[in-house]
């Protein structure tokens, strides 16, 4: 019966961290879309 709760909670262990895994990839995934707007944009003025 242990192991069965061990599984059990590995596996939602392994559900919340690919959740959590792809909040955070795509809240970084659009900070870096960001910076790489504000980036192009000073270059932009630099010239």
């Amino acid at each position: 019966m242990k192991v069965g709760i061990g599984v059990v909670m590995y596996i939602l262990m392994g559900v919340i961290i690919a959740e959590l895994a792809r909040l955070i990839g795509s809240k970084i995934f659009k900070i870096s879309n960001i910076y790489t707007t504000l980036v192009g944009f000073l270059k932009k003025r630099h010239k």
